[in-house]
């Protein structure tokens, strides 16, 4: 199902040099244009008319020569016709900030975000500088640029990264982002154009966004949204604008292989009738097209990769406009002097609607959503969305290729008109489900039913013919990782006492596993290779944003304070990042690798690799290599790569992914979410309410204290919940469930327990003098619940859904 059409590329450009930094404008003016390429590298503006054929250069300036307005309390000016740029962009619907400056010379230090409106009060523009501790609004009159108000200093307000003005039941609000404090502050925009503080959301209450990078606005189904772009995380957020400006997440995906908004730089959204399109970009050579739903949910559409005819690679600027039935989308890339464009075409603008009972549509392209009970969704005719809620729901799609999203609600749903190869599912919803494989299929007469974990699909075909379990695959659409939010006080552990670490860090050792059967010991560290007869570099920063490049040798580099981008190449490596934001990549070579303070972006690259992200809400990708990776305090992201890797997540909500290989997981305190990927993973949760996945192959997987929900996946898995109301589930395969201990007051669930199939390892039972094995059997007391078997012992209870008392008996047991 192809959504985004090539158009005829665009020069960046009027000389053959890529836009590295500046910003993409849609809208009309007194020109006669409909595009405004601001290139603050070069210092030029240029307007240009858009065509089928391309585009028709009409008109260019030199920034430095065309006039300036000041802006009282700013330290600066802003150009003209960059500010006439961004009022036409208004216009035309941006809702958004861009990046310009507030000198005639670009430098780090008069690098604004800009955002400008509207507003009943007049033209309005918002300015955060780079070292504002809030943005400032200004009323535009009489061709100078009037202080309204100063916005108060907000925990999220500080270096401000991207601005977004979003309208909730008739008040304006706006919203920065921050990408040094990893939240987003909110402001009432008052009747006079002043700021009123309105809340903001963000680390501090367990949102898991690292390093916010871009905001955008959505209104659909008489609800709006604000959408946050994180790079640290490669995530994207949606957000729900309650009518005093307060902020609740209602999704939060995470970049996949599927996907092309890893490092996420850029985010824009687009209302075509009642819905709303959302493109995202970055440093991922790629572009990601997704629906946003009534109910605040993003449907992934299409991703397109970056090609020598697709000029996608590093996205340094985007922008998108709606008209009639299309939308035209435009992405300048940093390294090509080119700029993309494409057009999502609907065959007519259909209705966004969100409700209970029964919903239907027309023949537009509509997004219907459930918000609960047991509901109907009929689509009619076009390219429909069609999004369950809680409670047991009967879909029909009608003509047309429709998307059948469905939710985690553990209810039995019904698809009553399924077209193979026109029609899919997105079932992301459906915690830690990758793959086809991990679902039972069971072939009906008429379709199939489709199970996983307590969640029951049926699938009727439009014709009345079975699916057969290869069918399958072909029907689910694939797309990010999906996430679910939990807001509350971020939990911190107390600071560890400090031991004069060394350049780098060494990762924190693995939790201690089952002793009857313990995971394989993570491989001893790697032992540096030789050192080449060519010598390295010793390259050592400032307190600036530095760029340090090492060659082939075994090369040291420091960054000292700052945002430094360092690149060690080839060669065995020794790299510290220290304060600022870094991005670190390590290159060829078994690299040593610390962050330090500050959000940082790590790749290790190809070798075995040490990494020690450091204090900060950090991103780390080992690369391909049996790494060692550590994230330290903060809310972190780790992923594997290729390879056996031990990683470590230590302080913080972290996010880690052993992608291939057989690697090691530690979560250490915090609320973690670990998945193993393809391999024989080992995987401890720590403290804190850790989500776990092992994925493919045979896992170990050990929840630590607290309340876990554990899923083995695929392959013959032994789970460990350990202390806490754990929820364990084995998924396919011959799984063992082991206790160790058993404390009064804990409750257990396992959802998929099979007879024959699964059984437990326990040890510390206690039997009835002379009654033998089958006593240790007896003292579980096992009784019959509505859910399923029940086992009790001294308080500690274990269901079973499902399961009957009288399934299980001694053979279920190994007893220690």
């Amino acid at each position: 199902m192809a959504w985004l059409e090539e158009l005829q590329l665009v020069a960046a450009s009027g000389d053959p040099s890529p836009l590295t930094d500046g910003a993409l404008l849609l809208g009309s003016g007194h020109r006669g244009h409909d595009l405004t390429v601001i290139d603050s590298g070069a210092g030029t503006i240029r307007w240009l008319a858009l065509s089928e054929d391309g585009a028709m250069p009409l008109d260019a300036a030199v920034l430095g020569e065309e006039p300036r307005i000041a802006a009282s309390g700013s330290g600066g000016s802003l150009s003209w016709p960059v500010l006439q740029a961004g009022f036409d962009a208004w216009d035309a619907g941006e809702t958004d900030s861009f990046h310009t400056y507030l000198g005639d010379t670009p430098s780090y230090g008069m690098r604004a975000v800009v955002l400008t409106a509207r507003l009943d009060s007049g033209p309005a523009v918002f300015i955060a500088g780079p070292t504002a501790d809030a943005p400032r609004a200004y009323g535009l009159e009489g061709g100078t640029l009037a202080l309204r108000s100063a916005g108060e200093t907000h925990p999220y307000s500080e270096g401000t990264s991207a601005m977004a003005l979003v309208t909730a039941e008739g008040t304006p609000f706006l919203y920065t982002g921050s990408a040094t404090a990893h939240g987003i502050a909110g402001y009432r925009v008052t009747a006079s154009g002043a700021l009123e503080p309105a809340g903001g959301l963000g680390m501090a209450e367990s949102l898991p966004l690292a390093g916010v990078s871009a905001l955008a606005a959505a209104e659909t189904g008489g609800r709006s949204y604000l959408l946050a772009g994180a790079s640290g995380s490669s995530s994207l957020t949606v957000l729900q604008v309650a009518e005093d400006g307060a902020l609740e997440p209602t999704d939060h995906v995470i970049d996949s292989l599927h996907t092309r908004f890893g490092t996420v730089a850029h985010l824009e959204t687009i209302a075509l009738g009642e819905r709303v399109y959302v493109f995202a970009a970055g440093a991922d050579a790629g572009l990601s097209a997704f629906a946003l739903t009534p109910a605040g949910t993003l449907v992934h559409l299409e991703s397109l990769a970056d090609t020598t005819t697709r000029p996608l690679d590093a996205v340094s600027a985007l922008a998108a406009t709606g008209a009639g039935t299309a939308v035209e989308v435009l992405a300048a890339s940093a390294t090509e002097a080119r700029i993309a464009r494409f057009r999502l075409e609907a065959a007519s603008t259909g209705t966004a609607t969100i409700g209970e009972g029964t919903i239907d549509g027309g023949t537009g392209d509509d997004i219907l959503s459930l918000a609960g009970g047991d509901g109907r969704l009929s689509g009619g005719a076009g390219r429909d969305i069609l999004e369950d809620g809680p409670g047991s729901d009967t879909l029909r799609g009608g003509e047309g290729e429709d998307i059948f999203v469905l939710t985690a609600d553990g209810t039995r749903d019904v698809i009553e008109d399924l077209t193979p190869g026109a029609d899919v599912l997105d079932l992301s919803g459906w915690a830690f489900l990758h793959d086809a494989a991990q679902l039972a299929v069971e072939t009906t007469a008429q379709g199939a039913v489709l199970r996983y974990g307590d969640e029951e699909l049926v699938l009727r075909t439009a014709d009345g013919a079975p699916l057969e379990v290869d069918d399958i695959p072909a029907l689910l659409r694939q797309g990010p990782s999906r996430v679910t939010i939990t807001l509350g006080e971020l939990q911190v552990a107390p600071e560890p006492e400090p031991l004069g670490p060394p350049l780098v860090p060494p990762p924190p050792t693995m939790p201690a596993q089952d002793p009857a059967d313990p995971a394989p010991s993570p491989d001893p560290a790697p032992t540096p290779s030789e050192s080449p007869e060519t010598d390295g570099f010793l390259l050592i920063g400032s307190d600036g944003a530095d760029q340090l490049t090492g060659g082939d040798g075994p090369d040291t580099l420091a960054g000292a304070d700052g945002p430094d981008t360092l690149s060690g190449s080839g060669g065995d490596d020794n790299i510290a990042g220290s304060g600022g934001a870094d991005v670190v990549i390590g290159g060829e070579g078994r690299d040593s690798i610390g962050g330090g303070e500050g959000a940082d972006l790590v790749t290790g690259g190809p070798g075995a690799d040490v990494i020690g992200a450091g204090r900060g809400d950090d991103s780390i990708d080992g690369g391909a290599g049996p790494d060692r990776m550590s994230g330290g305090a903060g809310e972190d992201t780790l992923l594997g790569g290729a390879g056996d890797d031990t990683m470590g997540a230590s302080y913080g909500h972290d996010v880690l992914y052993g992608e291939g290989g057989d690697d090691s997981l530690g979560g250490g305190t915090g609320r973690d979410t670990l998945e193993g990927g393809a391999g024989a993973d080992a995987i401890g949760g720590g403290e804190g309410d850790d989500v776990i996945a092992g994925g493919e192959g045979h896992d170990f997987l050990a929840g630590g204290g607290r309340d876990d929900s554990i899923d083995g996946g695929d392959g013959d898995d032994r789970i460990n919940g350990g202390d806490g109301d754990d929820t364990m589930t084995g998924g396919a395969g011959a799984d063992e469930f082991v206790y160790n201990f058993f404390k009064d007051g804990d409750a257990d669930v396992i959802t998929d327990y099979e007879d024959g199939v699964d059984s437990f390892r326990m040890s510390g039972i206690d039997n009835a003098p002379g009654s033998g094995l089958q006593g240790y059997v007896d003292a579980l007391n096992i009784s019959d619940t509505a859910e399923g078997a029940l086992m009790d012992y001294r308080g500690h209870t274990i269901l079973l859904e499902g399961v009957a008392a009288s399934e299980l008996g001694l053979e279920d047991f190994t007893f220690l």
